[in-house]
C-alpha cells in the first residue's frame, strides 16, 4: 500500500544505536514515499556502534505529534537509556491513540514503561519479556506482532518484515 507523503518519526538513542537497523528502516520507508524525520535527545550528528552516522532533525522535546503519521522506536544497546526517559514515554503515549507505532527489539520496553501495552499482544527482545508481562502485555515471543496500530519485532533479523507490517498499517490510513 502506498505511503507517499506519510510522515514517519524515527526515534533514535544518541548512543550505541543500531546503524544497520536505522538505515534499513529509513531506506525502506523512503522507497515507499514516506518522509522521514529523525528525533533524539541530542541534535547534530550521531554515530552508530558500527560507525555509520546520521543527522538528528529534531529534539524529542520539540516533536509535535500531530505532524506525524507514525513513529518507530529504534532498538540497540543505546536505546536502553530511553527505558526510563519520561519525555520518550510521553511521546509514545501521546502517539498511541491515533498513530502507527513500531518498536524494534528492546525498544518494546519504552512502550511498556509508557503504559501502552496492557492487554496487548507484544513481542520484543527476550530481555523485554518480563517487563512487558509485568506491565500487562501478552508477550508472545513471535518474530513480529501487530496489535491494533502497534508493530513490535523480536530482533533486527526480521526488520524487513517489520517495516512491511508498519508500512501496511500506514497505508491503511489508520491515523
Amino acid at each position: 500500500m502506498a505511503i507517499r507523503d506519510k510522515k514517519v518519526l524515527l526515534v533514535v538513542s544518541p548512543n550505541e544505536f543500531s546503524g544497520e537497523d536505522y538505515h534499513i528502516a529509513r531506506r525502506a520507508l523512503e522507497a515507499e514515499g514516506a518522509r522521514v524525520t529523525v528525533a533524539s535527545t541530542h541534535l547534530g550528528f550521531l554515530r552508530a556502534k558500527s560507525g555509520a552516522g546520521l543527522k538528528v532533525d529534531i529534539m524529542i522535546d520539540d516533536v509535535k505529534t500531530w505532524d506525524y503519521d507514525g513513529a518507530i522506536f529504534m532498538g540497540g544497546e543505546g536505546g536502553r537509556e530511553f527505558f526510563q526517559h519520561e519525555k520518550v514515554h510521553k511521546l509514545a503515549k501521546d502517539m498511541e491513540s491515533n498513530k502507527v507505532l513500531g518498536a524494534i527489539g528492546d525498544a518494546a520496553m519504552v512502550f511498556a514503561n509508557a503504559g501502552i501495552v496492557s492487554g496487548k499482544r507484544m513481542t520484543g527482545a527476550q530481555t523485554a519479556a518480563s517487563l512487558l508481562r509485568e506491565k500487562g502485555a501478552v508477550y508472545t515471543g513471535r518474530e513480529i506482532e501487530v496489535e491494533g496500530k502497534i508493530v513490535t519485532v523480536r530482533s533486527p533479523h526480521f526488520i524487513s518484515q517489520f517495516i512491511n507490517a508498519f508500512t501496511d498499517l500506514l497505508g491503511r490510513g489508520r491515523d
